[in-house]
């Protein structure tokens, strides 16, 4: 088996593991707890088995849809908060995305309905989505949604989806409760957003918010990178412009989701470290919205960084609002 193939599917089980047990486990434990699991079920017998190999089938089906290894759901609501949390790279909920999954399929047995469905996910993604925003760490999501994707749903549950946000709301793990608007404006603000997967997740949000301004006209995700407006590197043009404290503002904002837009393979190499006045006439040409608006502005400087990461933080809170009930 190719090594691609092997790894997903291993994946596929350590989640699907992670959310029968409630257990966080480990990638090198897959086998040998789902052997377990499945003693302790009853399934590893010569009845069990055919209805568990089929039952597995399924779900490899559903995480399929999940990874979007297979295809995009049918849904455009979920499809849109599937595609949102691939591109952020932030994997750990997917024991309880695949759980809501199968708990919307009729295999399922969960009556649950494509709205409700819809609206969990949508709170995922808000939840993921600011806990990145305000610089948390995400080391604790592991055990968080496993644990929460093994929950028991009350008898007699008509709201799934205001089940599972109440779960979300009594989370008090001061590094996986929802952030408040508070944090999630500081963290836009005042911390580096580029760099290893940050710079990921960033073309992710950055991607979201264009996407949102431009009304579904946006150029398409894989064709566009990150830029960074004040350049990686100082020419002696940007030290003018920005001033005698050049360097200092340079490394306090150069990194800072302010100081981040997006680019087209078109334009990616021309912009390089070039001055602000010859990059608006760059973005004024540019088909991405959010970098065209640039080419407005008079100067480029460290209140134009601040105000542009309100404008984002701004966004950010009406794209990924605090789940209901919250």
């Amino acid at each position: 088996m190719p090594v691609g193939m092997r790894t997903e599917s291993t994946c596929f089980l350590r989640d699907m593991i992670r959310w029968r047990t409630g257990k966080l486990v480990a990638t090198v434990d897959t086998y040998d707890e789902f052997r377990r699991w499945a003693i302790r079920e009853g399934r590893d017998n010569a009845k069990g088995r055919p209805e568990l190999c089929s039952e597995l089938g399924h779900l490899a089906r559903l995480y399929g849809k999940l990874t979007g290894t297979t295809g995009q759901h049918s849904d455009k609501r979920i499809e849109g908060s599937l595609q949102h949390l691939r591109a952020m790279g932030i994997d750990a909920h997917r024991p309880f995305t695949l759980r809501l999954l199968w708990d919307l399929s009729p295999d399922g047995g969960a009556n649950s309905t494509v709205d409700r469905t819809a609206k969990t996910l949508a709170a995922v993604s808000s939840w993921i989505t600011r806990i990145w925003l305000a610089d948390r760490s995400v080391n604790n999501f592991p055990r968080t949604f496993a644990e929460l994707a093994h929950a028991r749903v009350p008898d007699g549950e008509q709201d799934r989806a205001r089940f599972w946000t109440r779960r979300i709301a009594d989370i008090r793990n001061e590094q996986t409760s929802v952030p408040s608007d508070e944090e999630v404006c500081k963290g836009v603000r005042l911390t580096s957003k580029y760099g290893g997967m940050d710079t990921r997740a960033t073309k992710a949000v950055l991607c979201a918010i264009n996407e949102d301004d431009s009304r579904g006209e946006a150029p398409p995700f894989d064709e566009l990178t990150v830029e960074h407006i004040m350049p990686q590197t100082l020419s002696k043009g940007w030290h003018k412009h920005l001033g005698a404290e050049a360097d200092k503002l340079h490394e306090q904002y150069l990194h800072r989701l302010g100081n981040l837009t997006l680019c087209g393979p078109r334009w990616g190499s021309a912009m390089s470290n070039h001055p602000f006045e010859k990059k608006k006439k760059i973005y004024r040409q540019s088909s991405i919205m959010m970098t065209r608006q640039l080419a407005e502005l008079a100067t480029w400087d460290e209140d134009a960084i601040k105000g542009r990461a309100d404008e984002l933080a701004e966004k950010a809170l009406r794209l990924w609002p605090r789940p209901s009930g919250l």
